[in-house]
């Protein structure tokens, strides 16, 4: 699986609004927000079963389920969230790949 963009993103806390609990998966998928509304469905690029802690920062891999219209919307730098019913997650994009 060709992954389309590397975000870094730090877990929300349960006292901070987030999950309950840490998520432990090898297939995990959520709406990819940014600042203006926008949405989109993304992908975890995983290799293995991964364990993500509340309060920790990861760097993480994604790909989109429509990625010609996420990718028309994000840059570089922008802030994002990751959703799940409420902000999960917050960070920055990091890295978009070429689809060439």
């Amino acid at each position: 699986m060709k992954k389309e963009a590397t975000i870094s993103i730090r877990f929300l806390t349960a006292e901070e609004g987030g999950r309950q609990s840490s998520l432990e998966s090898e297939r995990y998928g959520c709406p990819l927000m940014i600042d203006d509304g926008q949405g989109f469905d993304c992908r975890f690029v995983l290799d293995e079963v991964t364990v993500f802690e509340l309060g920790k920062e990861y760097e993480i891999a994604i790909i989109f389920l429509n990625p010609e219209n996420a990718l028309s919307y994000l840059r570089e730098g922008d802030e994002v969230y990751l959703w799940e019913g409420k902000k999960i997650g917050v960070g920055t994009v990091r890295k978009i790949f070429s689809s060439e």
